[in-house]
């Protein structure tokens, strides 16, 4: 799967999940689904996306190099 396409899924998923609990039930799951969601994107982001060794980006989401001639 692209990268990017991954990135869009997750925000996606988080933001719907978000606003479904803000219509339903608004107060503290609202609150911890903000949270929990924030720190899982944060963790993806460094974990997931990049290489934890040297913090270079991973395959899906590094750019390619235009080839030349």
């Amino acid at each position: 799967m692209n990268g990017r396409v991954l990135d869009a899924l997750l925000i996606g998923v988080w933001v719907v999940a978000f606003f479904i609990v803000a219509m339903v039930h608004p107060g503290l799951a609202n609150a911890i689904i903000a949270w929990g969601g924030a720190v899982g994107l944060l963790w993806y982001n460094s974990l997931g996306r990049h290489d934890p060794k040297d913090d270079s980006l991973r395959a899906p989401w590094r750019r390619r190099e235009p080839v030349v001639g």
